[in-house]
């Protein structure tokens, strides 16, 4: 369990560097075109809507998404990670407490055993006189 949340942490962090290759988001650059495309002397630009579609982890987008989903996943794998521990270290105590009933039981079967046979001789007296 460890592995695979450290694995989350790990693309996280990659994701986080979409598209900019920097930490915690940074967008594409933008990219203009030259108008109208074909034209032998453009007479102004366009912006692309790519980069704002790309997003990065910090602005949203596909990369936004991607980020908040794998997000999401890493923080459960960190709850199931963390409760995994805890039942773990738990079972000890529950072993312990078997092994304890366990010899409550036997202590219990030896006494009425013992009080069968003492039971049994004490009525078989009794029968005899």
């Amino acid at each position: 369990m460890t592995n695979v949340y450290n694995l989350a942490i790990t693309a996280l962090s990659d994701i986080a560097k979409i598209p900019a290759n920097v930490n915690a988001g940074g967008n594409m650059n933008t990219i203009s075109y030259s108008t109208p495309l074909n034209s032998a002397s453009p007479s102004s630009t366009t912006t692309s809507i790519f980069p704002s579609i790309l997003g990065s982890s910090t602005t949203g987008g596909y990369i936004g998404t991607l980020y908040s989903v794998v997000s999401a996943v890493q923080s459960s794998l960190s709850a199931i990670s963390t409760s995994s521990d805890s039942f773990a270290s738990e079972t000890t105590n529950f072993q312990n407490g078997v092994s304890n009933m366990q010899q409550s039981v036997q202590d219990f079967a030896s006494f009425l055993e013992v009080a069968d046979n003492s039971l049994y001789g004490l009525l078989n007296t009794i029968n005899s006189k």
